[in-house]
């Protein structure tokens, strides 16, 4: 019996001995910051591309130059030679749903309205507040630097599960949505990205 004692004696106090050595070298999880990622200008073969200007609200930026440009009230949309293809053959074959366009942006006066209309009620009437509080909407998030300004790129849930960039500019709310699919890749992308810029 005393030998039973002796060894569940020796087990409990090995057991706490090994609580003790956990606790010190595990060390609990810390959120980390949110990365920042610069885009920068990559000018190697953008020579013979076209400048498009939106001065209503405020943004220029460069393109291959046989892209098409539609504007439709607070949306732009750029689109290459292919996609539009894709697009004309979608209408003659009467479907309901096309291609999305290449890059789309959006325009918003004013954030904290936009947030209300999508149900969400702002304090800060920051991005990284309408972000935080889109989460259900918006996933893998990064904070970085686009255009002199500070914004998130991540995807956003939604008909197209969408690449996108947000961005703000006083009370501005700005979003470019960009899409990987018929005559863009992501090098082509985020070389368009890399000349966008405001102009007021």
């Amino acid at each position: 019996m005393l030998g039973v004692i002796i060894v569940l004696l020796i087990g409990a106090v090995g057991f706490v001995l090994w609580q003790q050595y956990i606790g010190k070298n595990i060390q609990p999880e810390v959120s980390s910051p949110l990365p920042q990622v610069i885009l920068t200008p990559r000018k190697d073969d953008m020579v013979n591309w076209k400048t498009y200007t939106n001065t209503q609200y405020g943004f220029g930026i460069q393109l291959p130059s046989d892209w098409q440009i539609q504007v439709n009230q607070n949306v732009v949309s750029f689109n290459s030679q292919e996609n539009v293809k894709v697009f004309e053959q979608a209408k003659k074959e009467k479907r309901s749903e096309g291609p999305a366009s290449n890059i789309t942006f959006l325009a918003y006066d004013d954030i904290a309205k936009q947030a209300s209309n999508e149900g969400i009620a702002l304090n800060s009437k920051t991005l990284e507040e309408y972000v935080r509080l889109s989460q259900n909407n918006f996933v893998k998030t990064q904070k970085i630097s686009f255009a002199g300004q500070i914004a998130f790129r991540g995807s956003e849930l939604g008909m197209f599960d969408t690449d996108a960039i947000w961005i703000q500019k006083s009370n501005h709310l700005y979003k470019i949505w960009l899409e990987s699919n018929v005559g863009m890749d992501t090098q082509l992308s985020d070389k368009i990205l890399s000349t966008f810029k405001f102009i007021k």
